[in-house]
């Protein structure tokens, strides 16, 4: 028999004491130096991927972006179910919302709410963020490879029209291709088939000139030449368009250089434009920037300095209706580069008229003849008169062209500026 107090009693009430304290302490959460987070228990930010885990009472905060596309995006965008908190007794954990798989450039889902204040069953499981799991959330404006704007059409650029067409509209849509920039047809171009003619005179040296003509039958090669004592026809690295032009020296009318072309009776039988730059070096009167014809009855000329020093044309036909002439009153500037054109219409009668650096200078509206008047021609000069008494050419010469066609003065102005 045990007496109170002994040893096996104070055993036994140490060992129930001992129980109580446990049992507070699991209870109350104290002692033993333990700890619990109560924001954890009202619901912490869940996983970047939807709602937040929803505890028993606090509501689940809205899921952020995710990378690439928003969170919980379905296709568009759509919003999470809101689930309803039950009741009862307990903290019971909200189901995690679900924001879905990370949307292609959707709207950010919204992330399902927690269950209700009370205690018991936490809510049901939150609705998922988008309705795909892996929503397309809006298309990438990706437009695909758009085809460029159509190309311009028209002449080539080189030496061609002087008006540039507008090139073709960048395509829509990403890393489109634009259309090459077109060459337009605003002035005669290199491609214009009635371009008959064209002397550059881009040659380093020979006596031999190219033609850089494209209408159907060219090209029609010239030639330098000199005739008599005192002159000269070399190419030139002077000069206004391309890369050399063609120097001629006079003495007077005694001998000079020249350059020899093809008659225009086929080449521009009716209407024909005729154009080049020049430059005067010596001031002579009756000196031709060219004579096409047989005699000195029979021919269309050009001439810088008519017996008033003024720039004039005439064509005329043995046996025909008499000179026609183009008066100007235009006195042009020693060593200084000018265009000359001179342009004969279709028709009869017809306006011809002299262009000096791309202005009208002159006309005569009551003109019948044409190249194919003259005939055969055999006498076709730059730089040299039919009228042995007439002085060679002293100066210049750079890109003669001859069109079979009248320019307008538009097309005489664009081709003043081309180099």
């Amino acid at each position: 028999m045990k007496v109170e107090g002994s040893p096996g009693a104070v055993s036994g009430r140490r060992m129930a004491h001992d129980f109580v304290v446990l049992a507070a302490i699991l209870v109350t959460g104290t002692g033993l130096g333990c700890s619990y987070d109560y924001q954890a228990l009202r619901g912490s930010s869940g996983a970047p991927d939807g709602g937040q885990a929803a505890s028993g009472g606090g509501a689940g905060k809205q899921g952020s972006g995710g990378t690439g596309g928003s969170i919980a995006g379905g296709t568009g965008g759509g919003a999470a179910g809101a689930p309803t908190g039950g009741s009862g007794n307990g903290s019971g954990r909200g189901g995690a919302a679900s924001g879905g798989a990370l949307g292609t450039g959707g709207a950010s889902g919204t992330a399902g709410r927690a269950g209700g204040s009370g205690g018991g069953s936490g809510g049901t499981q939150a609705g998922t963020g988008g309705a795909s799991a892996s929503g397309g959330g809006g298309a990438v404006a990706t437009g695909g490879n758009g085809s460029g704007g159509q190309l311009a059409t028209g002449g080539s650029a080189t030496g061609g029209g002087p008006v540039a067409g507008a090139g073709g509209a960048v395509g829509g849509g990403g890393a489109g291709t634009g259309g090459s920039i077109g060459t337009g047809t605003g002035g005669a171009a290199a491609g214009d088939p009635d371009l008959v003619l064209w002397y550059r005179f881009d040659e380093d040296a020979g006596t031999a000139v190219a033609d850089s003509a494209t209408a159907a039958g060219a090209p029609h090669p010239g030639v330098l030449a000199t005739f008599g004592t005192g002159g000269q026809a070399a190419f030139s690295a002077v000069h206004q368009v391309g890369a050399r032009a063609v120097a001629l020296t006079s003495n007077g009318s005694v001998g000079g250089g020249y350059v020899v072309v093809p008659p225009l009776q086929e080449l521009a039988p009716e209407a024909v434009t005729l154009s080049i730059w020049i430059m005067v070096t010596t001031a002579q009167r009756w000196q031709r920037v060219f004579d096409i014809g047989s005699s000195m009855t029979t021919n269309m000329a050009l001439t810088t300095q008519d017996g008033t020093d003024s720039v004039r044309f005439v064509i005329r036909k043995e046996g025909g209706p008499g000179e026609q002439v183009i008066n100007t009153a235009a006195k042009l500037t020693l060593s200084v580069w000018h265009h000359l054109v001179v342009v004969l219409r279709a028709g009869s009668p017809y306006t011809g008229e002299i262009f000096i650096d791309g202005a009208s200078a002159g006309t005569n509206t009551a003109m019948t003849l044409h190249p194919e008047d003259l005939g055969a021609t055999v006498n076709n000069f730059l730089g040299r008169s039919q009228f042995v008494a007439d002085p060679y050419w002293s100066g210049l010469f750079d890109d003669f062209r001859v069109y079979r066609r009248a320019l307008t003065a538009a097309e005489v102005a664009a081709l003043m500026l081309q180099r």
